[in-house]
């Protein structure tokens, strides 16, 4: 199963006021790619029996990596179907090769944040995708479909997908994310314009897809609990585009927090996430220690993600990765308290 990652159940504690951590470093490597715009897909949605939701010009080279989050629900009174398509305007083939996967759907009335986003987040930390043996061809002036999935009235469909595009020569292609009104759509045959967003949903594409933010310490001191420091809330979002990504949706954080003991003698630090602007739901991976999801959490909770014996006066640096599988709002902060 993709997600078989453990939860971490939220208790009843909050975080001390936090500190914002400010500045972060893009980690190339991989191009970001995400569709979350118009996020409910309504019959007015749907101008022509197929309408393209988001699409992104490959940079002219001959391989890209790519990682993709798509998020829609279905709001018509019939099965819809949506996917992803490459379109060749290059003189050779272009292959999708690599492809990794996973994709939840649920009841959109239902909690969607456990039952879609919460698998997508430990899945894609996790590295736990499903993996596809075969690749996509697609030969100099056609347009081929990657992926695609059906989506039943009334249900919301999550995706990370990865996968790499590659050709003999610099590429001239385009990746679009198709939608059509019945199951019935060929999605391949279309190459329309980018239909018009609604409100803010994240879509957009980025020349990266993790970042790695400012190292960040923690200092449990006499009082028993340490500051707090707070990220991915940047303002600009860590993630900026055509619509801000400000949920990170798709994106890894990575940071190092040191953890300082001052408190005057021997104490077990407990490492805890607190969301600060509503329900969070995510993945986390603390050190060497495995990924695991962080269920439900509201900003009157939180979460332990690590614990760490440390003598007074001496400090650990762990590194962190977190990624969002959904909330209110996605800042979160870090504190220390004894055990």
């Amino acid at each position: 199963m993709p997600c078989s990652q453990i939860n971490l159940t939220p208790v009843s504690l909050s975080a001390p006021t936090p500190v914002a951590s400010t500045g972060y470093t893009a980690i190339s490597g991989q191009r970001l790619y995400v569709c979350d715009n118009p996020e409910p897909l309504t019959s007015a949605t749907f101008s022509t029996p197929i309408i393209t939701l988001w699409d992104d010009i490959v940079p002219n080279s001959t391989s890209v990596n790519y990682r993709v989050f798509i998020w829609h629900h279905n709001d018509t009174s019939s099965t819809i179907k949506y996917g992803l398509t490459v379109g060749n305007a290059g003189g050779n083939p272009v292959t999708v090769s690599s492809i990794k996967y996973d994709t939840t759907v649920t009841a959109n009335g239902g909690d969607i944040l456990t039952n879609a986003g919460l698998c997508l987040a430990k899945a894609l930390l996790g590295q736990t995708l499903t993996s596809e043996s075969t690749t996509v061809t697609i030969p100099s002036g056609s347009v081929q479909t990657v992926k695609e999935f059906t989506l039943a009235a009334g249900q919301v469909r999550g995706l990370v997908m990865e996968f790499t595009l590659s050709s003999a020569s610099a590429m001239s292609a385009k990746i679009r994310t198709v939608a059509g009104n019945s199951t019935a759509a060929i999605l391949n045959t279309h190459q329309g314009a980018v239909i018009g967003s609604v409100s803010t949903h994240p879509r957009g594409t980025w020349n990266y897809a993790d970042v790695q933010g400012a190292n960040a310490t923690l200092t449990l001191g006499s009082g028993g609990t340490s500051n707090s420091i707070s990220i991915l809330g940047d303002n600009p979002s860590i993630l900026p585009g055509t619509l801000a990504n400000s949920a990170s949706f798709g994106g890894i954080y990575k940071c190092n927090l040191t953890i300082s003991n001052t408190s005057g003698s021997s104490q077990t630090a407990n490492l805890y996430l607190n969301p600060r602007g509503g329900l969070f739901v995510g993945a986390v991976k603390v050190g060497s220690n495995p990924v695991y999801g962080i269920a439900k959490t509201t900003t009157a909770q939180s979460v332990k993600i690590g614990a760490f014996s440390l003598a007074n006066g001496q400090s650990v640096t762990v590194p962190i990765q977190v990624t969002t599988g959904g909330g209110s709002s996605t800042p979160i902060a870090f504190f220390v308290r004894n055990a």
